[in-house]
């Protein structure tokens, strides 16, 4: 019923290499984080308001006493840790999968060693043929992989860009 323990063994499975179980325990803490925030945030109102009314009479008053909030009023940090852990999971993640994602070096040459229009080489007798099973199944994974590499990078930008939007500067 807490994030802290949720957080506490994401950044365990973290140090595993487990990165798919420490996104889905650092979303269900940032689920109960902002759950218990959104019930906090009904009385926040009352307690500015007691805050001033004891800072006035701190003012007023010889004797200086000491106004200490309860521990729940404290405000948190731990959204802001799990919006940056989490966003480095994934975008650890999206790292993962550059290299499945970029093109193989080709070894083809073209027939005259002359680049055609664009800068692009121009093409030869072998890749103008029809692809081979394999060589369609090494596409579908490079495609799979770049998939991943932009649906990662994406959650990562949006984690990053919703941690920053926590300090004022």
């Amino acid at each position: 019923s807490e994030g802290e323990p949720l957080r506490t063994r994401a950044v365990t499975k973290i140090f595993k290499e487990d990165y798919v179980g420490a996104t889905q325990d650092l979303t269900a803490a940032l689920q109960l984080c902002r759950y218990q925030q959104g019930q906090h945030k009904a009385g926040r109102q009352q307690l500015q308001l007691a805050s001033a009314a004891a800072a006035e009479a701190q003012r007023n008053s010889r004797w200086k006493e000491e106004f200490k909030l309860d521990e729940e009023d404290h405000t948190s940090s731990l959204e802001t840790q799990l919006l940056f852990h989490r966003a480095a999971v994934y975008l650890t993640i999206a790292c993962q999968y550059v290299n499945a994602a970029l093109p193989p070096k080709s070894s083809h040459k073209t027939t005259d060693g002359v680049k055609g229009a664009h800068g692009a080489k121009t093409e030869t007798a072998a890749d103008s043929t029809e692809a081979s099973p394999a060589e369609k199944e090494a596409e579908r994974k490079r495609l799979e992989a770049r998939k991943a590499v932009k649906t990662n990078a994406k959650r990562a930008l949006r984690d990053y860009v919703s941690y920053l939007s926590h300090f004022d500067y």
